[in-house]
Formats: C-alpha cells, structure tokens, sequence
C-alpha cells in the first residue's frame, strides 16, 4: 500500500443540502460526523496523509475542519486549500466569511488555480485537485453537475471514490 496517499475532497454547497447549511438542524450534525469518520478512517486504514479541498461552504468547509480536527494536523497530517479564484468568497455572508478565513488560517497551504470567476473554474479546479489525488472523498447526493462530472472524471482515472450521500445521513 501507498504510504503518505493524498485525497481530494469535494461536496455539495448549502442550496444542494437537504438542510442547507443550518448547524442547528440535526442531518448537519450527521453529516459532520459522517465526514469526521471517513476522514479518520483515510488516515487510519488507507495511507492517507494530505487532503486538498476547495473550502466552499457547506460540505467542504465540513470536511476542511475535520481534517483539521485530526490528532496529528499540521504535524502528519496536511490540508491544501486549493480554491478556483482569488475572491471566491467576497459574496458570502459574513459568518461563512469569516469561518472561510479561520480555516484557511489553519491550512498547511493555500493555492488557487485561478483569478477571477468564469463558467470553468470550478471543472478546473476539481481537475486540479485530481490531478495530484489519490482517493476523492465525494459528498455527492448523486445528481448531475459539477460533483457528478468531478466523480466520473475520478472513475475515468481509476481513483477510488468514497462517497457521502448527504439525504442518507
């Protein structure tokens, strides 16, 4: 087995998310924790020892923070940020701002694979993100778009893909 493997992480934002992005609502808690479990087990069981995610809120931001959360972040254990473009979050509500800059505060590193928002920058930025991945953590309720398309390109490389359907939890 691969030691020191790298996973992508993508998910569904809060308008694809049977409950938005409420941290009151109970499948938010779910979903956290299910996440928390796939990323321990990564780590635990499969060599997994870097993640790269895109940090946009809702399941990702989830993701970002369990990472960080792991005994052996920052030291082991490395979370890329890797977003689309420099001002991705210069729309979003203030409280999703600033939970956005505390993660990346914490982040082993930044990097953007774009400047400016366009209609492709979110494909490239996941094809960047499978480009240097060995596993993709999907949370993914199984419609088409943009995590469909990141999923079938993973497969299409012959990436395992280890999938959270977020209406399950």
């Amino acid at each position: 087995m691969k030691e020191n493997k790298i996973c992508g992480v993508i998910g569904h934002q809060p308008s694809s998310l049977p409950f938005g992005f409420d941290p009151a609502d109970g499948r938010c808690a779910r979903l956290k924790q299910a996440i928390g479990a796939a990323v321990e087990t990564m780590v635990s069981e499969n060599g997994v020892r870097g993640f790269l995610c895109p940090v946009n809120v809702g399941a990702e931001m989830l993701a970002a923070e369990a990472v960080q959360a792991l005994p052996g972040y920052g030291d082991e254990i490395t979370l890329t940020a890797v977003m689309p473009f420099e001002t991705q979050a210069s729309d979003w509500a203030e409280a999703d701002r600033d939970r956005y800059f505390g993660i990346l505060q914490h982040c082993t590193a930044e990097r953007f694979t774009g400047r400016y928002y366009d209609d492709t920058c979110a494909a490239r930025n996941h094809d960047a993100i499978l480009a240097k991945a060995d596993v993709l953590l999907a949370v993914w309720n199984g419609a088409p778009g943009e995590i469909a398309y990141t999923v079938q390109r993973a497969r299409e490389k012959n990436l395992p893909v280890i999938r959270i359907d977020p209406n399950c939890v």
